[in-house]
This record gives structure tokens, sequence and C-alpha cells, in this order.
């Protein structure tokens, strides 16, 4: 999994027509600049998604565009064949 705030935040910029930074951000939310700069760079063991939550819920209604977990957390994984069917 990884995060894709920057596309998101980047995003809501363009729709607000403003730079928003993550003091910003921090205040609307709750949300700590140290924890908003550890999404964006991916730096997270694990999601968060109490903080998820409140960041998509504040550019929810910042911009008005019904935000959801698939906007801002990414998950790809490569199949691997099961090993039974390897067998066959």
């Amino acid at each position: 999994m990884r995060y894709k705030f920057r596309a998101l935040h980047g995003e809501v910029e363009d729709k607000i027509g403003h730079p928003l930074s993550y003091r910003d951000i921090e205040e609307a939310t709750g949300v700590s600049k140290s924890a908003v700069a550890r999404i964006a760079n991916n730096s997270v063991s694990s999601a968060d998604f109490d903080n998820t939550a409140r960041i998509l819920r504040y550019f929810s209604d910042l911009t008005g565009t019904p935000y959801g977990v698939s906007d801002i957390i990414e998950f790809s994984h490569e199949p691997q064949p099961h090993r039974e069917l390897q067998a066959a």
C-alpha cells in the first residue's frame, strides 16, 4: 500500500486556486504537520485510518468533491500462483 497524498493535495490546490500548507491542514483537521508529512512522504509503516479520514473529510468539504479512501491510498499486488496450481 502507498499513499497518493501528493497527487490528491495537488488536485485540491488546483480546485481551490491557492496553495494549501501542511500547517493549514493541521489547523483544520487536528492532524499534526509531521503526520501529514509522513503521509505525504509515504514514510508511515501502516495506514492511519483516523488521520486519513480527517484529511479526506477536509479535502471533500474544501472542494465539494466526495473523496474516498481510494483517492488517497493505493494498493497494488502482483498475483502469485497458488502452490497447488504450480504443481499441476
